[in-house]
Formats: C-alpha cells, structure tokens, sequence
C-alpha cells in the first residue's frame, strides 16, 4: 500500500486528529484529505502535464499538494526559493513543468510566464 493511501485510510479513521503541525497551528487528517481533493481538482483543470513544480514554505500547504499531485498520478518537482531566476528556470524549463503550486509570497513571477501558478492560499 502506498503512502498516500495509507495517510487516506488514517483520514477515514481519524479524522480529527492532528496530521500536521507547523507555524499556523495544527491542520486535522480531514482538513488534509479535503485540500488535497480541492488542490488535485485544481490541477486536473489547469494541466494535463504530467510534472507539477512545487514552491511553497514549510507548512500544511506542502503535504497538501504533494497528495494532490500524486491523487491525480503527477510527478512532484520541489523548486527552491534559494536558486537564482536563472538556476529556477532552467530547473522549470528541463523538468516539462508548466504548472506551479505555490503561495502568493512566494511565487516566482510565473516562472517567467512561461507556468501557471496555482495558488495555495
């Protein structure tokens, strides 16, 4: 079984029950499956891409989107904020991504408009 049916089975079960912690607070097994559906259905309808670049902070925000990548079979490609534009578009350019999940502060002007962002927030 692998790990995002396993995180699934445990939402069923537990729903209540603290999934994540970071900086905001606690996010619930539940609040974490039904984002993820709601992120998934996000990406189904802006790509048919099979990679989806992922920019965000460390927060609830980021096992959310993995789950919605792998929810609809996407490959995750991590982008990080430390890479100069030039280092992040030639990582967005070489790994097939047109779509970005990130948050509004972090976003990287669309990838030099050549991806969508889809917002997280």
């Amino acid at each position: 079984m692998g790990l995002l049916n396993q995180i699934l089975r445990r939402a069923v079960r537990h729903p209540l029950r603290t999934a994540v912690i970071d900086d905001r607070g606690t996010t619930s097994y539940l609040r974490l499956a039904l984002g993820s559906m709601v992120l998934a259905r996000l990406i189904r309808e802006t790509t048919s891409n099979p990679h989806v670049g992922l920019l965000l902070p460390t927060s609830a925000a980021t096992p959310m989107a993995i789950f919605a990548a792998w929810l609809e079979r996407r490959t995750v490609i991590p982008l990080n904020f430390l890479l100069s534009r030039e280092e992040l578009r030639y990582v967005i350019d070489h790994g097939g991504i047109d779509t970005i999940l990130t948050v509004g502060p972090c976003s990287i002007s669309s990838a030099e408009k050549r991806s969508s962002p889809v917002m997280c927030d």
